[in-house]
């Protein structure tokens, strides 16, 4: 429940700020490109935890420990 919750907040900040960028014509700074990757990169985790939730473990792993590890692992810059 608190995936899709995640999922569907971070999608709405990025479906505004692409709104702006393409529907109002205005270039984003390079800070704002820098937060929408990372907040691309944090969404990874929970769509995990959507994609696998039917199955209790993946391999001997809990699928949501291993989401929101995801997550944490794409914060910290190892995704690149």
């Amino acid at each position: 429940m608190y995936a899709q919750i995640g999922v569907l907040g971070v999608s709405g900040v990025l479906l505004g700020a692409f709104w702006v960028q393409f529907g109002e014509g205005e270039c984003p700074c390079l800070l704002c490109l820098l937060q929408r990757m990372a907040m691309m990169l944090t969404v990874m985790g929970p769509v995990f935890v959507i994609a696998h939730g039917q199955y209790a473990r993946v391999q001997g792993f809990s699928v949501q420990r291993l989401g929101y590890g995801i997550s944490i692992f794409e914060q910290l810059g190892f995704g690149d």
